[in-house]
């Protein structure tokens, strides 16, 4: 591969990435703070947390 064709593909890359950061940068942000109070008041996810606090508390006692 001769230097023209090696700078020609770098150049060639540098435009993909630039246009790949670019798409990034449009998406939407969506951080940890979206998700606070999602389960605010169901019920289900109550019962997923009290059987959760229920495995690790037999979970525990065996272990000691």
């Amino acid at each position: 591969m001769t230097k023209a064709e090696l700078l020609r593909r770098v150049e060639k890359l540098e435009v993909e990435v630039a246009a790949l950061q670019q798409a990034i940068e449009q998406l939407p942000r969506k951080d940890w703070r979206t998700t606070l109070g999602m389960f605010a008041n169901d019920p289900v996810f109550d019962e997923i947390v009290r059987r959760g606090k229920e495995w690790r508390k037999r979970a525990n006692r065996r272990k000691a």
